[in-house]
This record gives C-alpha cells, sequence and structure tokens, in this order.
C-alpha cells in the first residue's frame, strides 16, 4: 500500500497547515482542522514515525545568510554514479541533488556568495573522480520557491 493511499482526509488538512505555518501549536491546529489536540497530537507523531514528515526544518533567507547567488548545475557522471552521489553530499554550498533521465546524470541546486564562489564550487565537483562533465546556469531572479505540496 502507498504511504498516500493511507492517508486520509484529515491528514491532509493537517498536512495543509503545516505547509502553510509548521510552527502553529498544536490548539491553533486542532481549531483550525476542527479536532481535538490530542487527536491533531496523535496524527502528527504518526506521521512523523511513517515517514510522511520527513524533518522539522527553516526557511532561511539567502541574501540574509550570504548566499544571494543561485545556480542550476548539471553534472555528467560516468558509472558508477553511486560513488559520484556520494562525493556530491559532502560538497558545502550543495541544497539538491537530484538523478536525472535524459540529460545530466545529476542536477545540482547549489547557493553561494558570489560568482566566484560559483566558479570555485565548479572547480571542486570537475576534480570529483567520475565526474566527466559540469554545466552551471546562473539563476537571475527567484520568483518563488516552494517544497512538495500536498495533492489533495
Amino acid at each position: 500500500m502507498l504511504v498516500r493511499d493511507a492517508i486520509d482526509e484529515q491528514d491532509w488538512v493537517l498536512l495543509r497547515l503545516l505547509r502553510h505555518n509548521a510552527r502553529a501549536s498544536v490548539a491553533e491546529l486542532a481549531v483550525a482542522a476542527g479536532l481535538a489536540p490530542s487527536s491533531v497530537h496523535e496524527r502528527i507523531r504518526r506521521l512523523e514515525r511513517r515517514g510522511v514528515i520527513r524533518r522539522w526544518t527553516v526557511d532561511l533567507d539567502p541574501h540574509a545568510i550570504g548566499t544571494p547567488v543561485t545556480a542550476f548545475v548539471g553534472v555528467d557522471a560516468e558509472a558508477p554514479s553511486a560513488q559520484v552521489a556520494r562525493a556530491l553530499r559532502e560538497v558545502a554550498g550543495i541544497d539538491e541533488c537530484h538523478s536525472m533521465a535524459g540529460g545530466p546524470s545529476f542536477l545540482l541546486k547549489i547557493r553561494v556568495t558570489d560568482p566566484e564562489a560559483l566558479l570555485t564550487l565548479v572547480d571542486e565537483l570537475r576534480a570529483i573522480p567520475g565526474v566527466t562533465g559540469v554545466r552551471p546556469s546562473v539563476a537571475l531572479r527567484t520568483h518563488f520557491e516552494r517544497g512538495p505540496q500536498p495533492v489533495r
């Protein structure tokens, strides 16, 4: 059974509320969802145990923390790419790493301080054993960012 199939409508309501404001208290969520606080607390814990809620995090403003340059970097790799993926995990500045079909082996989302830091990171990527190509593209403006969205 897919996890998604086992999520009932009240869980979907809580996921949408948490997606909007993960800092809302259990009492606030209970009022908004029309549930008892004890039920909300148990549902959240169950969603965590099942891996639906993977972690609680903070959304940092890249400009405020000094990493205003966003780039997407295609990385080509020869087999075995699992070794390259492990090496990429260790590179500072990579926010996301995705294995790709029909394009580069990996697509990275990175944030750096300036173009010089991007060049340094690209050189670091090129030095990883198994990497055969690196193609950076710089984002000129980010109109919006959001993580996975509850679909119901």
